[in-house]
């Protein structure tokens, strides 16, 4: 009997030991380093400190580029192809990644 105790005492002293090893180790594998330079952020000190963002006026090219009103119009057009292309490949590209698999070892 006195075998069995001793194993169980073992067994015991065993899982505590393993289970401060993993507190320790978690302990030093999540603690943040301290930066003595940077101060704690609060919540009121974040980006939405006054208030929510406005949402970006879009961009002015005609201004940006210098673009007389025939090239405006010419980019417009190139614009409108390019948004159209896009706008299809994205739907083919949904219609690929929606279709089930043909591959039966990937369904299950």
């Amino acid at each position: 009997m006195k075998e069995r105790s001793r194993a169980i005492v073992v067994l015991i002293a065993v899982f505590l030991l393993g289970c401060m090893a993993g507190s320790a180790g978690s302990y030093f594998w999540f603690k943040k380093p301290q930066d003595s330079g940077r101060r704690s952020q609060e919540f009121n000190d974040g980006a939405m400190r006054n208030g929510p963002m406005t949402r970006p006026e879009p961009m002015n090219f005609r201004e940006i580029l210098k673009l007389d009103p025939e090239q405006y119009d010419k980019f417009k057009q190139v614009l409108g192809e390019s948004r159209k292309q896009m706008s299809e490949f994205r739907k083919q590209t949904d219609t690929f990644h929606f279709e089930p698999d043909p591959c039966p070892v990937l369904n299950r």
